[in-house]
């Protein structure tokens, strides 16, 4: 994978790419979809279809289809996804899209678009970072593209550094959680989301300018819920990009599941980082019932 001013990206991806989706031109009904990777965004994206809908639920597009995932359009490109396969650049194919556009980015907050006076929505998901790392194991067993046969130990190692796709975890919520006060901004976090999933609904669809009936808001929940999505055959990776006999990339969905990889020591190395780094930063997040506090 490319290694681009220190962190690690998509096959395929070059600098120019990056540029092009910094210099994407908005659109005032746009709406990104932004994370650390494994922080709920699958979820979230769902939730943001579905209130744009009405709380109807698409039945026909696949996974990698629900939203646009503009750092993955060479790769996508390149491996003949429809319809990324038919335009040259990803400017080209965001041009082409109906409005209001859904945009999916993993990208940290400097790197993607914005335009001054442009009402284009932000919403970034934000996961306990024990959880992520976890979750991000399993999430580099399932694809084949990542050619992983690491055990987890090793992957700690990786996360602990930032030689991960998309680097620190700590460096990208930081960047975004620097906006956290835009009005244009949502950060969700997602062991608020598991506490009170109708509560995040409302929330988003407030934060969208979309009214909602108590029936369609009750429906949405329900479409949203991680049951519901995990029986779906939509949201299930196929040939030729799983690995056979490892999960699904909608695995548990659970909070604390960390504590059944975790070690004793690993556990102690990561709250030290996490003191370091977080801590004046005004921020918290819930470790299975533990609040870490950055104070």
């Amino acid at each position: 994978m490319p290694v681009i001013d220190g962190v690690v990206h998509f096959d395929y991806t070059t600098r120019d790419d990056l540029q092009r989706i910094a210099n994407l031109e908005l659109r005032d009904d746009d709406v990104f979809l932004t994370a650390y990777p494994k922080s709920g965004q699958t979820w979230t994206i769902e939730i943001v279809k579905q209130v744009l809908n009405g709380g109807e639920f698409d039945q026909q597009s696949p996974m990698l289809c629900r939203a646009v995932y503009l750092d993955a359009f060479s790769l996508e490109k390149r491996a003949g996804i429809p319809p990324m396969r038919n335009y040259e650049t990803v400017t080209d194919f965001a041009k082409s899209l109906p409005s209001p556009r859904i945009l999916k980015t993993h990208l940290q907050y400097h790197l993607v678009p914005r335009s001054d006076g442009c009402t284009a929505k932000y919403i970034y998901n934000i996961r306990n970072p024990k959880d992520v790392a976890v979750s991000f194991y399993y999430h580099h067993r399932t694809l084949k593209p990542y050619c992983f046969q690491e055990k987890w130990n090793d992957f700690f190692e990786m996360m602990m550094s930032g030689q991960v796709q998309y680097g620190s975890w700590f460096d990208h919520v930081l960047d975004w959680w620097e906006h956290r006060d835009d009005p244009n901004i949502l950060l969700l976090k997602y062991e608020d989301m598991k506490k009170d999933h109708r509560g995040a609904v409302a929330a988003i669809a407030k934060f969208l300018g979309r009214a909602l009936t108590e029936e369609q808001l009750d429906r949405i929940v329900s479409q949203t819920s991680f049951e519901f999505m995990k029986s779906q055959e939509l949201f299930k990776v196929k040939e030729p990009f799983k690995n056979p006999n490892e999960p699904e990339l909608i695995r548990k969905g659970v909070v604390g599941d960390w504590r059944n990889h975790f070690t004793a020591e690993q556990n102690q190395m990561f709250d030290e980082l996490y003191e370091t780094r977080m801590s004046g930063k005004g921020f918290n997040i819930e470790f299975s019932g533990i609040s870490a506090l950055g104070k």
